[in-house]
């Protein structure tokens, strides 16, 4: 099986049982053309925006977490919201390059378990899934047999279902991958630690490699599910044209990542006595 015809059986193998109400069926192109659209920021604005975005993203997530704590520890909800909002902000602005780093090691193992996925689980990968067609694992319900009154029970019926298939795959793997465990296990550390290294001394560069990779993994995926609703004819034939698609992502990454190198170099101006060229090495 090709690899990406794998990755979108995988995908549907994890969330095909859940059926959106009629209400919200509209939330899947939604959320596909919102992910599109990060990742399209991301490739051309990511680096220079770098600190910015991490900020505002650890602000929202200090908002949803004091207005949740509020209430329990008996604190009005808007004063708990908006101190734990400051902190977070400021978390994100102060330790930016550690935040950066992190980012960097999951971009990287992220890369590191596809190329590993690539060369050695795919045909167990697709052994698991033709295994559950036969069992009846994945077989989608009659329409109308389920029916979820609301979006967070589908959320959660979705997490459920997704959670229980992965370690059903996983305990596959495991059972039919000589090494499988220490070699995932050795591809996370190892990416891990490079990422880290690099998010911690060359700051420039790494926050050119997670906007490029960030972006091209966002903005395809986003653009995928946008193709799947809309024009699903040119989803077939990008994933019947492999080369062409895999061609056009490595040059989307490679676009956005020079792109981003050379915009987010710093401006320098000379100190007294120290010629243009010492600046521009000074802040490399």
């Amino acid at each position: 099986m090709d690899p990406l015809e794998l990755f979108r059986g995988l995908v549907e193998t994890l969330t095909q049982q859940v059926r959106l109400p009629e209400q919200y069926r509209w939330a899947p192109l939604a959320a596909a053309g919102f992910t599109s659209l990060l990742g399209l920021v991301l490739l051309v604005r990511g680096a220079r925006w770098a600190r910015g975005l991490a900020a505002g993203t650890f602000l929202v997530l200090g908002l949803a977490a004091g207005a949740r704590l509020g209430p329990q520890i008996q604190v009005p909800t808007w004063a708990a919201a908006g101190v734990a909002a400051v902190v977070a902000f400021g978390l994100g602005w102060l330790l930016f390059r550690f935040w950066q780093a992190l980012l960097l090691a999951g971009c990287l193992a992220s890369i590191g378990l596809g190329i590993y996925t690539y060369r050695s689980l795919t045909p167990q990968i697709d052994a698991w899934l033709n295994r559950g067609v036969e069992d009846g694992l994945v077989t989608l319900p009659p329409a109308g047999d389920v029916t979820l009154p609301d979006a967070s029970e589908a959320a959660g019926q979705a997490a459920g279902g997704a959670v229980a298939r992965l370690h059903d795959l996983w305990n596959h793997l495991s059972a039919n991958v000589p090494r499988f465990q220490t070699t995932f296990f050795a591809i996370v550390a190892g990416t891990a630690l490079l990422g880290l290294a690099l998010g911690l001394f060359a700051p420039r560069l790494s926050r050119s490699l997670w906007a490029a990779t960030l972006g091209t993994l966002f903005f395809g995926i986003g653009l995928a599910g946008v193709l799947q609703a809309l024009a699903p004819a040119w989803l077939e034939w990008l994933l019947a044209h492999d080369r062409a698609a895999w061609g056009l992502t490595g040059a989307i990454w490679a676009l956005s990542f020079g792109y981003s190198l050379i915009s987010c170099r710093p401006a320098t101006t000379p100190a007294p006595g120290q010629s243009p060229a010492e600046a521009r090495a000074a802040t490399a």
